[in-house]
């Protein structure tokens, strides 16, 4: 009896695993590939995995997305600097990261080449590095210009801020984006000092890291597993809408959507906005102390950019506000009192926009005029990008000196 259920058993598990066998070649034959693009970091949260090459879906459709070695979205480089090098490393989150267009229709990219024809860097060679995570607040971008990006000595740091999340992301109460995850900034008195929570929090314990990667390596080589992971990615990220949407509400936010375009009045986003402040000139100290300068740009939101100016006064009176741009001049304010240059890119996009006629965000396979910067929307904000970092330089008569 019990040698014929041993025989059943085994019979079943071959074929089980046969099967299993079966569906994976043809889900390779057929092309069909998600692979987990994100590992675990013990300050961060998370990362970019590093070579990852491979087709990923996004809301523009199938992209190739390639990683370098140090889990970068962007080509190899050496952390020496060559000899008349100017090094520009580019901080930010999904739209620095921008897996929805081609590594060389990338903003830093457009920037990278625009800046290489600027007088004031004649005879240099200007390298610019992308360090955009997708998910990203100000907090882990800084812990990047600590951990990561300062090693690779810039001359000049960018930080692409973008103002739809990019403040609640710094706050545990308000954070949209993986908030249990993230590593978070507190005041204690007028000192900014990061939570020890993460480092003590199970999903960065040495004993998950350890299964953690051992998952992500096997979903990159199994497609099985990786339909399994494309099957409730769907129901994971509607499950963390509502937890925002419950954040919101207990914040007593009568209307999210209206929320990065008003001054805040809850303690919680108020505390999100002084969070955000101090990050911002932790940010420039530090790249000060690396021998560099910090910039910031502020991105533009899809509402501020709509090529209809129609449909952005529809949405103005809709939430209650004069204007879209309380983010951006906040910021702009910031900046002229701490000494950071910043440049507001939404003013400037949607004049484009509207002259055009030409959506900046969305794709035809997903929602034109809605979500990340398409083709267009990256190259002409890479170009006003270098523009005006041109202009400083030859204004002034100053670029940062390569060493080397």
């Amino acid at each position: 009896m019990r040698g014929s259920i041993a025989r059943s058993s085994a019979l079943v598990l071959g074929a089980l695993v046969a099967g299993c066998i079966v569906a994976e070649a043809g889900l390779r034959i057929a092309g069909f590939a998600h692979t987990s693009l994100y590992v675990h970091d013990e300050r961060r949260g998370w990362a970019l995995r590093p070579g990852i090459a491979s087709w990923v879906r996004t809301e523009a459709g199938r992209t190739f997305v390639r990683t370098s070695s140090a889990g970068l979205r962007d080509r190899e480089h050496t952390l020496e600097k060559p000899p008349g090098t100017v090094r520009v490393a580019v901080l930010g989150d999904s739209f620095t990261e921008a897996f929805q267009v081609a590594a060389e229709e990338t903003f830093w990219a457009v920037l990278g080449r625009e800046l290489g024809r600027c007088p004031a860097y004649a005879g240099r060679t200007v390298e610019v590095i992308n360090f955009g995570v997708g998910g990203y607040g100000t907090a882990q971008e800084l812990l990047t210009l600590q951990d990561q990006a300062s090693w690779y000595k810039p001359d000049l740091v960018m930080l692409a801020f973008y103002t739809e999340n990019d403040v609640l992301n710094n706050a545990r109460v308000s954070n949209p984006t993986r908030a249990d995850e993230a590593p978070y900034f507190v005041y204690e008195g007028d000192r900014l000092v990061l939570e020890e929570s993460l480092r003590t929090a199970w999903p960065v314990t040495r004993a998950y890291r350890r299964v953690a990667h051992w998952i992500v390596d096997l979903t990159a080589r199994l497609r099985l597993v990786q339909i399994l992971r494309a099957a409730t990615q769907g129901w994971t990220q509607r499950s963390e809408a509502e937890a925002h949407k419950a954040r919101m509400a207990s914040l007593g936010v009568p209307d999210p959507e209206a929320v990065p375009y008003v001054a805040p009045t809850q303690p919680g986003l108020i505390e999100a906005w002084r969070v955000t402040e101090g990050l911002l000139v932790a940010l420039r100290d530090k790249a000060r102390a690396g021998g560099a300068d910090l910039w910031v740009s502020t991105l533009s939101n899809s509402p501020q950019v709509y090529p209809d100016a129609g449909v952005r006064r529809a949405f103005m009176q809709r939430i209650g506000v004069a204007d879209l741009l309380y983010p951006d001049r906040r910021i702009q304010a910031l900046g002229e009192r701490e000494g950071v240059p910043i440049i507001t890119l939404a003013i400037p996009l949607a004049e484009y926009a509207e002259q055009h006629r030409e959506f900046l965000h969305g794709f035809p396979t997903s929602t034109q005029g809605v979500g990340h910067w398409n083709k267009t929307g990256h190259r002409v904000a890479g170009e006003i990008i270098a523009a005006d970092l041109c202009a400083a330089a030859v204004k002034t008569k100053h670029s940062p000196a390569p060493s080397g």
